[in-house]
């Protein structure tokens, strides 16, 4: 039951309209690199820890690179924190979310 009440919650707290449309999709973006990471890492290693890591750390690395990749490659842009920020809590997220599901 808490498990489908936090899908549920979560699902529902990020149809915030306040959230800018390009920090929803770092966002998004951040939820699947975490917990497609989270998924295969448990499912190789069957360590909850392991995975949590690795997967936060995959989704670092993804939103680190996309801003270093936008602020080189696209003229007038800069590295965002806030895009990376939103990257980042989407991981967790994720990772969490799929840790929930597999207990």
């Amino acid at each position: 039951m808490y498990k489908f009440l936090f899908i549920v919650l979560l699902s529902v707290s990020l149809q915030a309209q306040d959230i800018a449309y390009d920090k929803q999709m770092h966002l998004y973006a951040g939820a699947v690199i975490g917990s497609f990471t989270y998924a295969f890492t448990y499912d190789i290693t069957r360590n909850h820890n392991k995975a949590m890591i690795l997967s936060i750390a995959a989704g670092t690395v993804a939103g680190i690179t996309k801003e270093l990749y936008g602020m080189y490659d696209i003229k007038g842009n800069r590295f965002d924190m806030d895009d990376l920020a939103a990257t980042i809590v989407g991981t967790v997220l994720g990772s969490i979310t799929i840790r929930i599901i597999i207990n």
